[in-house]
């Protein structure tokens, strides 16, 4: 018998099913009302393609997802952007720049939502040109009309500005199909844009905390986050009817950070992921970029806006014997250096076991519960997972030992760049601000083992200037 707290559940996902395959009568009711005095706009898109086939049903999904889409705006953006925009050739921007413009008040910003300002000529062009880049191309005959609704037909990304950006990308890469590659193979054609985006460089700033950028920003500014990098390749492969995907993961404990990066989906359904600034895409290979994340999901236009895509990319599943009575549910932990977790899974507890399909091997895992005042902790000790079964951390408390520990995170590559580059830098210690006559000067003599260093200065040294040049 189906348990009743299912039911829910169950009648979600159907809606959901339909929200992405078929026609949903409630949900564009439900859009048209939200649209209130811009309705009209809206139905005259319906009325426009209504004996159009695929056309009309391309309409529907846009317009069904539509009240979930909205735009930030405020000066606060506009400044930012502006400031980010004088970023220099190491991706710098000037210090009083950053402290005034760097991270907005998002909850203050306006949302001004599409439904309530699109135009009906607006999404017709968007899906006519959409449309023939889907035709245009010859591997997207084997691209079924739902994954073109969510890989290249949506008109926007996520809350950047409202824009004209498919001829804009159009134009300026459509030669990189019409005479660099001339084939069907779509993973190559992908390869090839890539290759022309990697050239025209990108430049990476972290220090904004800015809506999505917009894509004239990015063609005329190739400068943001790995966020922004995505965006700027979607909108270049999607104008020229290539299937790209956004794919993620939230947190690595390695690096206390999430990644974006783009995918493509090939002809046989397959999804191959790249950067555009490190990696081509080449099929067959699963892009990872160093970094342990256990679970990998994928951003969507249509509901629900987040799938997990870790099939595409982990082929190992996880099994936890649970012992004794446990909860319904048991959720997969990634270690978070405050004292707690980022959840990456959940399983229902089945037979005394708890099943993870399609988990990142060799990375260190807990399992958790969630008690009743919504906190979760661990059932059991944490565990390293290698692709078979897991290998749990029981301590052996009578045996006990001191260690120093130099490094608590693996040293990715680019660390080891910036440790590198601190090897004869030095810091300068003066009473004058422009350090005319200097009281001491440490200059570092090799590379850093470790990032942070103690260094034992003179007594009785006492300045009101220091100043580190590289």
């Amino acid at each position: 018998m189906v348990k009743k707290r299912h039911l829910f559940v169950y009648a979600l996902l159907a809606m959901m099913l339909l929200t992405a395959c078929g026609r949903n009568d409630r949900l564009l009711e439900y859009a048209l009302q939200f649209a209130d005095s811009n309705r009209g706009e809206l139905e005259k898109v319906l009325a426009h393609y209504k004996d159009s086939g695929q056309k009309y049903d391309a309409a529907r999904f846009l317009i069904e997802n539509m009240p979930q889409y909205y735009e930030r705006r405020g000066m606060s953006v506009d400044s930012g952007k502006a400031a980010l925009a004088t970023v220099d050739s190491t991706g710098m921007v000037l210090p009083e720049l950053v402290r005034q413009w760097g991270h907005p008040d998002m909850q203050a910003l306006e949302k001004v939502y599409d439904a309530h300002m699109v135009t009906a000529d607006f999404l017709i062009r968007n899906i006519d040109y959409a449309f023939d880049s889907w035709k245009q191309r010859p591997w997207n005959k084997y691209l079924p009309f739902d994954d073109f609704c969510e890989l290249i037909l949506p008109y926007r990304i996520d809350d950047e500005p409202l824009e004209e950006w498919r001829e804009l990308y159009g134009k300026r890469y459509a030669f990189l199909l019409d005479s660099v590659y001339k084939g069907t193979d779509v993973v190559e054609a992908a390869a090839t844009v890539g290759r022309c985006l990697k050239e025209e460089g990108f430049e990476y700033n972290w220090e904004f905390g800015l809506p999505h950028l917009g894509a004239s920003f990015l063609m005329n500014h190739r400068v943001g986050t790995c966020m922004d990098a995505c965006d700027l390749t979607l909108y270049a492969m999607r104008s020229l009817g290539i299937p790209v995907a956004v794919d993620y993961y939230v947190y690595s404990s390695e690096t206390r950070k999430g990644h974006t990066w783009n995918s493509v989906r090939d002809t046989t359904g397959a999804f191959w992921g790249m950067w555009v600034t490190d990696k081509e895409w080449k099929r067959g290979q699963v892009y990872r970029d160093g970094r342990k994340s256990g679970k990998i999901f994928r951003k969507r236009f249509g509901t629900p806006r987040h799938v997990d895509a870790s099939a595409d990319y982990f082929p190992d599943t996880l099994r936890v014997e649970v012992s004794g009575r446990s909860p319904e549910y048991l959720f997969l932990g990634i270690f978070h250096p405050k004292g707690k977790w980022v959840i990456a899974d959940v399983a229902e507890v089945c037979r005394g076991e708890a099943v993870f399909p399609h988990v990142e091997s060799d990375a260190i895992y807990a399992v958790l519960e969630k008690k009743e005042n919504g906190v979760f902790a661990t059932v059991d000790y944490p565990f390293y997972f290698d692709g078979k079964q897991p290998h749990f951390y029981t301590p052996d408390k009578e045996r006990e030992e001191k260690v120093t520990l130099y490094r608590k995170h693996p040293l990715m590559g680019w660390i080891g760049i910036y440790l590198d580059e601190i090897c004869g830098g030095r810091f300068d210690f003066s009473d004058m601000e422009d350090f005319r006559h200097l009281k001491y000067t440490y200059q570092v003599p090799d590379t850093p083992r470790i990032c942070y260093n103690e260094v034992a200065l003179p007594q009785q040294l006492q300045c009101r200037y220091v100043r580190y040049k590289a």
